[in-house]
């Protein structure tokens, strides 16, 4: 939402973010794969594309924490 006005009007991003509140009203967040470092060439990232999966921390979420 923050990036409306660099991004422009553009009606499938406002159903994605409207999909995505309901998603979170309903408490079905799931993780998106379209998004995971591990199948996505991400920049920075992209020595990891196909790699094994390892834990990771998330500094932005206290409340969830990989054993």
């Amino acid at each position: 939402m923050r990036c409306a006005g660099v991004i422009g009007p553009a009606p499938a991003l406002a159903d994605l973010v409207l999909e995505r509140y309901h998603e979170a009203l309903r408490g079905g967040i799931r993780m998106n794969c379209d998004t995971c470092l591990y199948r996505v060439p991400l920049p920075g990232h992209e020595h990891r594309v196909g790699a094994a999966q390892h834990p990771h921390h998330h500094p932005d979420d206290p409340a969830h924490a990989h054993v």
